[in-house]
């Protein structure tokens, strides 16, 4: 500033704040005060047995970036230890955190779950895990029975059932009758071809094929289903 008495005035703001990560008990400091808002302390591992719980033998993902409020990319990413600190949350609304996929440096991993949603409070850090699961990609043929011979056919409703018996994915197959459901979580399926397709267009089903995906697997090819016309 300056003076109409000629006065010069200089001055000069040094601001850090301190954090301390209750996970890995180390210290990290910011530029700008962190006492009125909220932190996560974000952690990425491969979760093999679907149980949510980072088991010991779990790997943890280096490089897993993150999602903040389902638009703007976190700037950095997750280390050695699959850690990634967010600090500077605003306290009083919710704050919804989830990984992006396009960062999983394997493209077999998918998030396990849609992300989580945190409610900040002031000076308070908050352990959050984020499981991704190994999955397996299924692959095979649909054919068409028509008493002249078997033919690969395109425009397959092709689905995916889960132990539940709800429809977890489908797919269109390509002219040639080949599909692709792709990563496709661990568990016990049945696939088959749409039940409302095969009666809108009068065929009947060569059944369903029963599919496990273990948590080592990768590629699951050879799951051929059939449709069949009606004898004249």
């Amino acid at each position: 500033s300056y003076s109409n008495r000629h006065e010069l005035v200089v001055g000069l703001q040094f601001f850090m704040a301190l954090g301390n990560d209750p996970r890995s008990r180390r210290w990290f400091a910011e530029s700008l005060p962190m006492a009125s808002s909220g932190a996560v302390s974000a952690r990425a591992f491969v979760d093999r047995n679907m149980n949510g719980i980072r088991d010991a033998d779990e790997e943890l993902i280096q490089n897993a970036g993150f999602i903040i409020n389902g638009g703007g990319r976190h700037p950095t990413r997750t280390g050695e230890d699959g850690t990634l600190m967010i600090p500077r949350l605003p306290t009083g609304r919710f704050a919804d955190i989830s990984i992006d996929p396009a960062t999983l440096e394997d493209p077999q991993w998918k998030p396990a779950v849609a992300g989580a949603r945190v409610l900040p409070r002031p000076g308070f850090v908050q352990n959050v895990e984020f499981p991704v699961a190994s999955t397996a990609d299924i692959d095979g043929v649909v054919y068409l029975e028509d008493g002249k011979g078997r033919r690969g056919v395109g425009d397959a409703r092709v689905e995916l059932v889960d132990s539940q018996g709800k429809v977890a994915a489908s797919v269109v197959s390509a002219s040639d009758g080949f599909y692709t459901l792709p990563q496709v979580f661990p568990g016990r399926y049945l696939v088959r071809i749409s039940p409302n397709q095969l009666t809108k267009l009068g065929l009947s089903s060569g059944g369903a094929r029963e599919v496990i995906v273990g948590p080592q697997s990768d590629f699951i090819s050879g799951v051929d289903l059939e449709a069949k016309k009606p004898a004249p």
